[in-house]
């Protein structure tokens, strides 16, 4: 965007254009990408029906499996798949799922869609897509475009990082983590825009043209950290970590459908939050709307505490035991095992 904002009418296509490139090789990527074994698993269990698995497509599990566990023996490629066959025969019946299956399994469907719903309400979608004009108001007119760019830069380093370590540190941590840089960087933006003035003499904050508001030079500049603070806290918690719970909690034999409802439950959080951005703004000024957003992350570590359980370490069979009843996130004890949970 920052590379083609000095053209004219059309450089928003070049940009589009740009991005297209990375869409294909990413689907070029995938085409050399396996499907995920349990997937595999579980269509051979459903498609066999009395008469066992499907042959050939326990076949294709075995070669996807041994494509993600490269440098792993036969036997323990063998074993992990005759354990994934029978815990995903004993754990679904023959018929597809559908979405109002998923609310037969209350716990994962809070954790899923809490989390996603939560990600969206928080102000996500308000500071990525009304960053630049969150510049402007700061004071910093024309350099706003370039601001907005570090702060996307930013943002991949913390996800970059995420990446990395979410198995190291878990998905608790992180998500404490996350949220708490979010609550410090809304205060901080918060105060800082109440310091907002009008550049036109004699003229109040409500009279003066969008363009005049400017931030004292202090604040401008804490204004800027805060807001790579607050992206760097979302990618490190709320952005990766949602995406990958919602992927781990929900049971095998509903977890397409389950995701289905949670995806909607995302993208409709994300469309009203952005469609009521102006009209909040007009309603509670600036300072007030980030204040909004801070109390809802303070209450996303509170969700987070009680509700969302650690995952780490733990294989998705163990999870479905894990969250056969209702418990608090508090009553849940990590045990190591083999393997990480982000299994394919």
């Amino acid at each position: 965007g920052l590379i083609f904002s000095g053209v004219e009418t059309v450089g928003w296509r070049y940009m589009v254009m740009l991005s297209s490139v990375a869409a294909v090789a990413m689907e070029i990527g995938i085409a050399f990408v396996p499907e995920s074994p349990r997937f595999l698993v579980l269509k051979a269990v459903r498609g066999g029906g009395l008469l066992g698995a499907d042959d050939a497509l326990m076949g294709k599990a075995s070669e996807a499996l041994r494509y993600f566990r490269y440098g792993s023996s036969d036997s323990d490629v063998n074993a992990e798949l005759e354990a994934m066959r029978v815990d995903i025969a004993a754990a679904v019946g023959m018929q597809t799922a559908s979405s109002i299956d998923a609310f037969r399994y209350p716990l994962p469907l809070v954790i899923g869609c809490g989390l996603v719903f939560l990600q969206q309400i928080t102000g996500q979608p308000s500071v990525l897509y009304y960053a630049t004009n969150i510049f402007k108001d700061a004071g910093l007119g024309d350099s706003a475009a370039l601001s907005a760019t570090a702060v996307g830069f930013v943002k991949l380093l913390a996800t970059l990082l995420t990446v990395w370590r979410v198995d190291s540190f878990g998905r608790r941590p992180l998500l404490f983590a996350g949220i708490s840089m979010q609550v410090v960087a809304l205060a901080v933006i918060t105060v800082a825009f109440t310091f907002r003035v009008c550049k036109a003499p004699g003229l109040t904050i409500d009279q003066c043209d969008a363009a005049q508001v400017v931030l004292p030079q202090g604040w401008a500049l804490a204004t800027i950290i805060a807001l790579m603070v607050y992206v760097s806290g979302y990618q490190v918690g709320f952005g990766p970590i949602a995406w990958l719970m919602i992927s781990e909690v929900f049971p095998v034999g509903v977890r397409g459908a389950a995701l289905s409802v949670a995806a909607v439950v995302n993208f409709t959080s994300n469309i009203g939050v952005t469609l009521t951005q102006g009209l909040l703004l007009q309603l509670l000024t600036p300072a007030g709307l980030f204040f909004a957003y801070l109390a809802l992350s303070a209450l996303s570590i509170i969700f987070v505490k009680i509700v969302v359980p650690e995952t780490k370490g733990k294989t998705l069979e163990e999870i479905e035991t894990m969250l056969s009843s209702w418990k608090s996130a508090r009553d849940v004890r990590v045990t190591p095992t083999q393997g990480s949970l982000a299994e394919a």
